[in-house]
């Protein structure tokens, strides 16, 4: 999935954020970011596929280790 690329659009403000993210609870939070994350997943195919990752970042993928290794 693409970042929108628009004219308009700039970084928000981490006041701002903050402020909006202070009217929800940590449940209401957790759950957003869950259904959030499952849809990216669903729109690349691929659960485990990370940017800084492409081999998906599961230690069961082939050349993967698990950090300490």
């Amino acid at each position: 999935m693409e970042a929108i690329d628009h004219p308009s659009a700039q970084p928000v403000p981490p006041a701002a954020v903050s402020r909006i993210l202070s009217r929800f609870s940590r449940t209401e939070l957790e759950g957003f970011v869950a259904v959030a994350i499952d849809l990216m997943d669903v729109a690349d195919d691929d659960p485990d596929l990370e940017d800084d990752d492409p081999a998906g970042g599961n230690v069961e993928d082939e050349g993967e280790r698990e950090e300490g290794d």
